[in-house]
């Protein structure tokens, strides 16, 4: 880990971890960064200290965990989430028009299948046209063998370090989301050397560049990871500024949403052959587009490819960028 010079820890004299003290804690003014004095600290034990701060913040609100309550939050997170809930409603409702389901039906025509669980039998025609990757970054673009404990899980508003918070169902990430937002603005330059370090898949960096060489490929990466972590991500892959980046923003939250998201960049790009590539539980919800998708890619062995396995859905699995490479028909077009 490189050394990145950040100012000394300050924690609040009140509300302990598991107090429900803790939500007199303003998550918009109150950080555990205090300007008091300086302090070297490698950006792994920095993001360590951060995110255990807000584990004590969040576990905090007992009552929420409890009962689910929201209003025994701050208000803060309250506004930020409806503002969240707003965004996904719209796109929810955009995608869902009746103007844009009857588009949704005549793009799924060019995909020669006799239902939307197969592979289509014209891919390979397809792929010669204009086409687009889908790629979620955790455990996909990212390498998996550093899960855990890794930095990059610890700047993660719906993964480690509030796993316990968020439960199985997921359905506490946006109140999370909203909290981890607060440090995001606050300092930013965490996110930021958490992407410079995140490590990635071996040869992935070059697989996104020959991609990126392609003039008829384009490049999505759909995530919820925070901005600040991924531009730093982009930053170390040559070509980048041609990614269309869709992440958590500060009052967005729509890449939670990955069915509607896959549905809006099919309407988008109604002459694109469309594949994703995805690994874990946040992926499931992108094959609710899967009518308008040619292909899933799927990491071997984790959650989405398991689940596609349960539902009898074809996916091209992969188990390193060397098959992924493959799958996506790259060789043989090389060869």
């Amino acid at each position: 880990m490189s050394d990145t010079t950040v100012e000394i820890l300050d924690f609040p004299a009140e509300g302990g971890f598991g107090s429900t003290n803790a939500e007199s804690i303003n998550h918009h003014t109150d950080h555990p960064l205090s300007p008091n004095s300086a302090l070297n600290m490698s950006t792994e034990d920095l993001v360590g200290v951060v995110a255990n701060f807000t584990i004590m913040r969040m576990h905090g609100f007992e009552e929420f965990l409890i009962k689910g309550d929201e209003t025994s939050l701050p208000r803060e997170i309250i506004e930020k989430v409806r503002i969240f809930e707003k965004g996904m409603d719209d796109l929810k409702n955009e995608v869902n028009s009746p103007d844009a389901v009857e588009k949704l039906r005549k793009i799924s025509e060019k995909y020669q299948r006799t239902d939307d669980g197969q592979i289509p039998e014209n891919l390979e025609e397809l792929r010669r046209g204009k086409r687009r990757i889908i790629f979620d970054f955790d455990g996909t673009i990212s390498d998996p063998t550093h899960r855990g404990g890794a930095i990059h899980d610890r700047l993660l508003a719906g993964s480690d370090p509030l796993d316990d918070y968020i439960g199985d169902d997921r359905s506490k990430f946006k109140y999370a989301a909203a909290e981890w937002v607060g440090l995001m603005n606050s300092h930013p330059e965490i996110f930021e050397a958490g992407g410079k370090e995140v490590p990635l898949r071996d040869g992935m960096i070059e697989l996104l560049e020959d991609l990126l060489s392609d003039e008829n490929c384009n490049i999505t990466i759909l995530t919820t990871n925070f901005n600040p972590f991924m531009k730093a991500v982009l930053s170390r892959i040559k070509g980048s500024e041609k990614i269309q980046l869709l992440c958590m923003q500060d009052e967005d939250m729509t890449s939670f949403v990955k069915g509607d998201v896959v549905k809006k960049i099919a309407l988008n790009n109604p002459d694109e052959e469309i594949e994703y590539v995805g690994d874990g539980g946040s992926d499931f919800p992108a094959l609710e587009a899967r009518s308008v998708v040619g292909a899933y890619h799927t990491a071997l062995g984790m959650s989405f490819d398991k689940k596609m396995d349960e539902e009898t859905l074809a996916h091209l699995s992969f188990d390193n960028v060397v098959q992924l490479r493959q799958n996506l028909g790259m060789l043989s077009q090389a060869a």
